[in-house]
C-alpha cells in the first residue's frame, strides 16, 4: 500500500512545515489503548493519553504539556452496526494553552468526566461506510463550574484491505449547561486518518485534526493543527472461548 505510506508522509511533512510558521499553534497527541473483549456483546478499552503543545511562538509541537488523561470505556453492541458507549469515570489533567509566556508553568486543572454515547455505522458499499457517534459528557472541574457538553461526530471510512483503513471525520462540541450563552460553542474538529492492524494484537492509527476552539475565557476563536498517534493493544487471550 505505497499510497497509504505516501499519505502518512504527507501528513507528517504538512504538520512539520506548519510548526515552523509563527503564530500557528501545532500540537501533538498520543494515546495508548488496551482493548479487551468480555463477552460477545461487551468489550472494554482502557486509555492512557498525553498531549503536548507548542510554545506561544509556534515553533515546537512537543515543547509543553497540554493534557494527561486516564479513561476506561465499556461498549455494548446492540447489533452489528449499533453500539452503546459508556465511560463511568475518567480523570484529566489540563494545562493552560500557551498563548503567551505568562501561561507557561501554571499548575494543571483537574477534571473528572462521565460519558454516555451511542455509535452507528451505515454501510454504503462493501468497503465504504458512514460512521456517527453522539456523546453527552459531564465535566466536573476541581477549580471551576461543572459543564455538560454534547459531542456529535460524523465520518466516512474506507476499508482498503490488507488491514488498512482510511477516513475523514468532523466533530462538533457544544456546551449545553455550565457556561454562559457566548460559550455555547466549544470547538469543532476536522480530520483525516489512516490506520493499520499490524498483527492480531497490535494496531496503529495516524491522523491530522484541524480544530477551531473557543477557550472559556476568550472571545475569539483559536485555531490549532494537531498530529495524533494512537496505538491499540488487544489484551484478549486468543485461546479464550467467548
Amino acid at each position: 500500500m505505497k499510497w497509504v505510506q505516501s499519505f502518512i508522509l504527507w501528513v507528517v511533512l504538512m504538520v512539520t512545515s506548519l510548526s515552523t510558521t509563527a503564530q500557528t499553534n501545532v500540537n501533538s497527541w498520543f494515546r495508548l489503548t488496551g482493548h479487551y473483549r468480555l463477552t460477545k456483546r461487551i468489550t472494554g478499552d482502557f486509555e492512557l493519553q498525553h498531549r503536548r503543545q507548542d510554545d506561544y511562538s509556534g515553533n515546537n509541537p512537543l515543547r509543553h504539556n497540554l493534557l494527561y488523561s486516564v479513561r476506561p470505556w465499556f461498549y455494548y453492541s446492540l447489533h452489528e452496526n449499533v453500539r452503546i458507549d459508556v465511560s463511568p469515570l475518567a480523570y484529566y489533567s489540563l494545562y493552560s494553552l500557551t498563548r503567551e509566556s505568562a501561561s507557561i508553568g501554571k499548575s494543571p486543572l483537574g477534571e473528572y468526566r462521565n460519558s454516555l454515547g451511542i455509535n452507528f455505522k451505515y454501510p454504503l458499499a462493501s468497503r465504504l461506510a458512514v460512521v456517527s457517534r453522539t456523546v453527552a459528557e459531564y465535566r466536573n472541574f476541581t477549580e471551576s463550574a461543572s459543564v455538560l457538553r454534547f459531542r456529535q461526530k460524523l465520518g466516512l471510512e474506507y476499508d482498503l484491505g490488507s488491514r488498512y483503513k482510511m477516513g475523514i471525520q468532523h466533530e462538533l462540541l457544544l456546551n449545553l449547561a455550565g457556561t454562559n450563552s457566548s460559550h455555547f460553542y466549544d470547538h469543532q474538529r476536522f480530520g483525516v486518518f489512516a490506520n493499520k492492524k499490524l498483527s492480531k494484537y497490535y494496531g496503529v492509527e495516524l491522523g491530522y485534526l484541524f480544530i477551531s476552539r473557543l477557550p472559556p475565557k476568550d472571545a475569539t476563536l483559536r485555531k490549532e493543527h494537531n498530529l495524533y498517534l494512537n496505538v491499540t493493544i488487544d489484551l484478549t487471550s486468543k485461546t479464550r472461548k467467548i
